[in-house]
């Protein structure tokens, strides 16, 4: 049987399909059964999934709108193929499955899952069907197709598997990391990493991994540097031995004071997208630290980091060192301004201790805040969550955190306010921002 013919513009079509009636579901088949292709289809899906029509809850299945796990199954299971059978009345309730159950007419295995609502299904005698789950993990090799999937799957929003992949790829490398010890330094990992993976103040993805080192008193700079190189070729050796894959570089470098050591691994990815590079970078810092270190759990085992505020503090320098000379002709640096309106709570319970950290930046913050003013920063800022986001990001009036990330807008104004409970800005450049915030918003 002949494909029908495609009578209209793919995205076109979508949003008639989902417009229809009250529905909650949708299913990738029904806009290529229309006869368009598969590249359509799936520029489609991503342009909707960016607006935030739909949302992804599994392979092949998208929720419309903000429909739950539980309004969308009952709609997409038939279109599938599985029928739902009715479920016999339990007397004892402490044994009744927590979550979203279907019990079917023959198994499915499908991961769907929604804000922490996964989808759990029965065979026809109540057994619980094995998901699919990317069993038989080998961690020491690079991710297969299959898990890439499975991982893909898991996130609301992942533009690309090549993202996913990275993703595994780096907390691969992070176990690895989390188990090393050196005879010499101790380390903690500081950076977004650090804010993301270990602590869970900010939420999006995270590529480049900033290591602390604590040398104690080793004397001249000359030594600084024999000994820094000689952390990083043992970390080298440690993380090629057990991750076989990564390839080491000469890309990195050793200052000449010895204080910075950046290791850069390549690895041969499976997955190709223009916004992913297939490498990681390692960035040894031998800085003293202003507040002792913390203590996380991640992956059962004690991990040393860089306390949060700190790591904070040094996201404001970056932006006070940076933006008011080069503008934005480094615009990933919003990635900073991100970090630091999204840990807003946490730093607003703790201003007093955040302030002495950032007390000589206070003459260059104005500068800062004035230069974010500028319309140009909201497309950095969208381009950079498209790349880096793990959820949608929508314009303010589309914005349903946690479901999303905040809008460019919020951000803005979450950053200024902040320099202001530091005594950083005065009401003149508030002001400013709110002018500019008006001139973003649609009318």
């Amino acid at each position: 049987m002949r494909r029908a013919h495609p009578t209209a513009d793919p995205f076109d079509s979508l949003k008639k399909l989902i417009g229809e009636g009250q529905r909650k579901g949708l299913l990738r088949r029904e806009l290529t059964a229309l006869g368009h292709s598969v590249g359509q289809v799936d520029r489609a899906l991503s342009h909707a999934r960016q607006l935030g029509l739909i949302t992804r809850v599994g392979q092949g299945v998208y929720a419309v709108g903000d429909a739950r796990i539980a309004e969308v199954m009952p709609e997409v299971l038939p279109k599938l193929g599985y029928q739902i059978l009715p479920t016999p009345q339990l007397d004892n309730y402490s044994i009744r499955r927590s979550g979203v159950t279907y019990r079917l007419d023959r198994p499915c295995r499908r991961f769907i899952m929604r804000d922490g609502v996964v989808a759990t299904f029965e065979t026809p005698n109540g057994t619980l069907a094995k998901l699919k789950t990317g069993s038989n993990v080998s961690t020491n090799e690079l991710p297969t197709a299959q898990e890439i999937d499975s991982h893909y799957r898991t996130f609301q929003y992942c533009h690309s598997r090549a993202r996913a992949e990275k993703d595994m790829v780096v907390n691969r490398v992070l176990n690895v990391y989390d188990s090393h010890t050196d005879p010499d330094v101790s380390f903690a990992i500081e950076g977004g990493t650090s804010l993301a993976q270990y602590q869970g103040v900010i939420s999006r993805f995270s590529e480049d991994l900033d290591i602390r080192v604590t040398l104690g008193d080793n004397g001249n700079v000359s030594m600084t540097r024999d000994l820094m190189r000689d952390v990083g070729t043992r970390l080298t050796e440690r993380l090629v031995d057990e991750l076989p894959f990564l390839q080491p570089t000469n890309k990195g470098r050793l200052r000449h004071d010895g204080v910075v050591h950046t290791l850069i691994f390549d690895y041969d990815g499976s997955v190709e997208d223009r916004d992913v590079v297939h490498g990681i970078k390692f960035e040894l810092l031998a800085l003293q630290l202003r507040q002792p270190i913390t203590q996380v759990i991640r992956n059962h085992r004690n991990c040393p980091v860089v306390a949060p505020l700190e790591i904070l503090a040094g996201k404001f320098a970056a932006l006070a060192q940076r933006l008011p000379v080069i503008g934005d002709s480094n615009p990933d640096l919003v990635r900073h301004v991100h970090d630091i309106s999204t840990a807003a709570t946490h730093i607003t319970t703790q201003l007093e201790t955040l302030y002495p950290l950032i007390v000589d930046l206070s003459d260059d913050l104005p500068s800062v805040v004035n230069e974010l003013s500028r319309p140009i920063w909201k497309d950095h800022y969208t381009s950079y969550m498209r790349r880096m986001g793990s959820l949608p990001t929508f314009n303010s009036d589309r914005e349903n955190v946690p479901r999303t990330h905040m809008a460019w807008t919020n951000v803005l104004v979450q950053f200024a306010s902040i320099c202001r409970s530091l005594d950083a800005i005065g009401d003149d450049v508030i002001e400013r921002v709110g002018s500019a915030v008006k001139g973003l918003l649609p009318d």
